[in-house]
């Protein structure tokens, strides 16, 4: 994907969100092969308008689109219990910013509060890979797939990855037209 996105294209950015947010609130399972194609080609476009240079090229290896968020949760494994940051999630795991990884395979338990919901989160997941040494622009942690979400638990992560979506894309547009001869040329 080589688009270059400038002002005009806001618009264009705003219809590919509108229509992420209507298909991504359907359940899972009601999604036809047709939609979940639209989604999936959505969410490269998304990812590309957010993080031009890198992000487009690793939702290419994933299935869901990526997106910042921050929030505290609590990892517990075993006798373990862990306060750490949430540093971005999709609709197949989270990246856990902690100086304390655990091994790749490791199961896990992860609770947290979601915005706008009083009630205790609870999922379970897997370590899929550690970040000793901050790569990828990314703080030390590590990345969890979930595993067996429930359709009520499948809802919420993607409305959070949708509103998460939504602001990230909306501040940068407005950022974007706030910022007048940026795409201009210098004379």
């Amino acid at each position: 994907m080589n688009e270059r996105f400038s002002g005009g294209d806001s618009v264009k950015i705003l219809q590919w969100l509108s229509l992420y947010k209507r298909l991504s609130t359907k359940a899972t399972e009601a999604l036809t092969e047709s939609e979940k194609k639209i989604i999936q080609d959505l969410e490269k476009k998304l990812a590309y308008v957010l993080e031009p240079a890198t992000e487009a090229s690793k939702t290419d290896q994933r299935r869901a689109l990526r997106v910042r968020t921050h929030l505290e949760l609590t990892i517990t494994s075993k006798d373990h219990l862990q306060k750490v940051y949430l540093k971005n999630i999709s609709g197949g795991g989270i990246y856990i910013e902690t100086k304390e990884l655990r091994p790749v395979g490791t199961a896990i338990g992860l609770k947290m509060k979601l915005p706008g919901d009083d009630t205790l989160f609870e999922i379970q997941g897997e370590v899929a890979w550690a970040n000793p040494k901050n790569l990828r622009d990314l703080p030390m942690g590590m990345g969890v797939k979930f595993i067996n979400l429930t359709t009520a638990q499948d809802a919420k992560i993607r409305r959070l990855v949708r509103e998460s979506l939504e602001k990230e894309i909306l501040g940068k547009q407005l950022h974007t037209s706030e910022s007048p001869g940026k795409n201009e040329k210098k004379k």
